[in-house]
């Protein structure tokens, strides 16, 4: 879906543009995969449903974000 927006978006440079969104999404996997592993290894009383309670609070934003930029893709 961002691929889309961003080729919709961007006139010139597309494949430059494409680069610079797969590396932000490469990037916020490393995070996401770092900030896991420091919950299981911090807060062991959480363990992997910490991290499910996480991936939800993190997705209700994004569920936002997709939801107010339907402008921004054509929708």
């Amino acid at each position: 879906m961002w691929q889309t927006a961003v080729s919709i978006q961007v006139t010139e440079a597309k494949a430059v543009a494409t680069s610079v969104q797969s590396s932000v999404f490469n990037f916020s996997i490393m995070i996401a995969t770092w900030v896991a592993g420091l919950i299981l290894v911090y807060l062991p009383q959480f363990g992997a449903m910490g991290i499910v309670y996480l991936s939800i609070l993190c997705f209700i934003p994004a569920i936002l974000l997709s939801f107010f930029s339907k402008k921004t893709l054509g929708a």
